[in-house]
Protein backbone atom coordinates (compact mmCIF):
# COMPACT_ATOMS: atom_id res chain seq x y z
CA UNK A 1 0.00 0.00 0.00
CA UNK A 2 1.05 3.36 -0.91
CA UNK A 3 0.10 6.16 1.71
CA UNK A 4 0.42 9.67 0.06
CA UNK A 5 -0.44 12.96 1.39
CA UNK A 6 -3.25 14.67 0.28
CA UNK A 7 -1.82 18.19 1.15
CA UNK A 8 1.81 18.58 0.33
CA UNK A 9 2.34 15.43 -1.85
CA UNK A 10 5.70 15.69 -0.89
CA UNK A 11 5.08 12.67 1.08
CA UNK A 12 4.19 9.19 -1.13
CA UNK A 13 5.53 6.37 0.49
CA UNK A 14 5.12 2.25 -0.35
CA UNK A 15 4.34 0.34 3.06
CA UNK A 16 3.53 -3.26 3.69
CA UNK A 17 -0.12 -3.69 5.67
CA UNK A 18 1.07 -4.82 9.34
CA UNK A 19 3.83 -1.27 8.88
CA UNK A 20 0.85 0.67 8.37
CA UNK A 21 -1.08 -0.82 11.32
CA UNK A 22 1.73 -0.82 13.62
CA UNK A 23 3.16 2.73 12.96
CA UNK A 24 -0.09 4.13 13.24
CA UNK A 25 0.50 7.13 10.91
CA UNK A 26 -2.38 9.50 10.88
CA UNK A 27 -0.40 13.06 10.05
CA UNK A 28 2.04 13.46 7.48
CA UNK A 29 5.70 13.86 8.79
CA UNK A 30 6.28 16.90 5.87
CA UNK A 31 3.46 18.68 6.99
CA UNK A 32 1.44 17.70 9.61
CA UNK A 33 -1.85 17.11 7.70
CA UNK A 34 -4.34 14.52 8.33
CA UNK A 35 -5.09 14.13 4.77
CA UNK A 36 -3.41 10.77 4.11
CA UNK A 37 -4.71 8.58 1.21
CA UNK A 38 -4.47 4.84 1.43
CA UNK A 39 -3.79 3.59 -2.35
CA UNK A 40 -2.54 0.90 -4.67
CA UNK A 41 1.26 0.50 -4.70
CA UNK A 42 1.06 0.94 -8.62
CA UNK A 43 -1.06 4.05 -8.57
CA UNK A 44 0.42 6.96 -9.71
CA UNK A 45 -2.07 9.10 -8.04
CA UNK A 46 0.79 11.39 -6.51
CA UNK A 47 1.39 13.63 -10.39
CA UNK A 48 -2.60 13.83 -10.29
CA UNK A 49 -2.52 15.05 -6.45
CA UNK A 50 0.33 17.71 -7.89
CA UNK A 51 -1.44 18.57 -10.89
CA UNK A 52 -4.43 19.53 -8.84
CA UNK A 53 -2.31 21.41 -6.14
CA UNK A 54 -1.05 23.59 -9.12
CA UNK A 55 -5.12 24.25 -10.58
CA UNK A 56 -4.24 22.58 -13.36
CA UNK A 57 -7.48 21.10 -15.23
CA UNK A 58 -8.02 17.16 -14.83
CA UNK A 59 -9.39 15.08 -16.89
CA UNK A 60 -12.20 12.63 -15.91
CA UNK A 61 -10.30 9.82 -15.07
CA UNK A 62 -8.13 11.62 -12.94
CA UNK A 63 -10.73 13.87 -11.05
CA UNK A 64 -12.30 10.28 -10.44
CA UNK A 65 -8.65 9.22 -8.76
CA UNK A 66 -8.55 11.94 -6.79
CA UNK A 67 -12.02 11.61 -5.26
CA UNK A 68 -11.20 8.17 -4.33
CA UNK A 69 -7.97 9.67 -2.58
CA UNK A 70 -10.25 12.12 -0.50
CA UNK A 71 -12.79 9.25 0.23
CA UNK A 72 -10.09 7.18 1.21
CA UNK A 73 -8.49 9.60 3.34
CA UNK A 74 -11.90 9.79 4.87
CA UNK A 75 -12.03 6.29 5.96
CA UNK A 76 -8.81 6.25 7.57
CA UNK A 77 -9.66 8.97 9.84
CA UNK A 78 -12.32 7.64 10.97
CA UNK A 79 -11.74 4.06 10.47
CA UNK A 80 -8.29 3.65 11.38
CA UNK A 81 -6.97 0.18 11.26
CA UNK A 82 -10.35 -1.00 9.62
CA UNK A 83 -9.73 0.67 6.85
CA UNK A 84 -6.64 0.10 6.39
CA UNK A 85 -7.40 -3.75 6.37
CA UNK A 86 -10.44 -2.85 3.77
CA UNK A 87 -8.47 -0.54 1.24
CA UNK A 88 -5.76 -3.34 1.14
CA UNK A 89 -8.56 -5.89 0.14
CA UNK A 90 -7.98 -6.94 -3.57
CA UNK A 91 -10.77 -5.55 -5.60
CA UNK A 92 -11.93 -3.26 -2.83
CA UNK A 93 -11.75 0.32 -3.46
CA UNK A 94 -13.50 3.01 -1.27
CA UNK A 95 -16.83 2.54 -2.34
CA UNK A 96 -16.99 -0.82 -1.39
CA UNK A 97 -14.65 -0.37 2.04
CA UNK A 98 -17.31 2.84 3.15
CA UNK A 99 -20.08 0.38 2.80
CA UNK A 100 -18.30 -2.53 4.98
CA UNK A 101 -16.60 0.11 7.52
CA UNK A 102 -20.40 1.63 7.85
CA UNK A 103 -22.00 -1.41 9.36
CA UNK A 104 -20.58 -0.62 12.95
CA UNK A 105 -21.82 -3.41 14.66
CA UNK A 106 -19.95 -6.20 13.18
CA UNK A 107 -17.68 -8.45 15.14
CA UNK A 108 -14.05 -8.65 13.74
CA UNK A 109 -14.74 -11.80 12.25
CA UNK A 110 -18.03 -10.49 10.60
CA UNK A 111 -15.72 -8.00 9.30
CA UNK A 112 -13.29 -9.84 7.68
CA UNK A 113 -15.78 -12.19 6.24
CA UNK A 114 -17.39 -9.40 4.79
CA UNK A 115 -13.46 -8.30 3.24
CA UNK A 116 -13.62 -12.00 1.63
CA UNK A 117 -16.74 -11.86 0.08
CA UNK A 118 -16.02 -8.64 -1.68
CA UNK A 119 -12.89 -9.95 -2.59
CA UNK A 120 -14.95 -13.11 -4.69
CA UNK A 121 -17.36 -10.97 -5.86
CA UNK A 122 -14.32 -8.76 -7.43
CA UNK A 123 -12.39 -12.17 -8.60
CA UNK A 124 -15.74 -13.97 -9.90
CA UNK A 125 -17.04 -10.43 -12.10
CA UNK A 126 -13.58 -9.14 -13.20
CA UNK A 127 -12.84 -10.62 -15.93
CA UNK A 128 -16.77 -9.37 -17.44
CA UNK A 129 -15.65 -5.65 -17.14
CA UNK A 130 -15.27 -3.95 -20.13
CA UNK A 131 -12.08 -1.30 -19.32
Amino acid sequence: MKILCLNCAKFEEIFSVRSIINMGITKCPRCGSSLLALVNANDDVGNIVRKAKRRRRLRKHELEKLQECFMSSELLREYGEKAVLALATRGVGPKTASSILKLKTLTKREFLERLMEAEKTYIRTRPFWGD
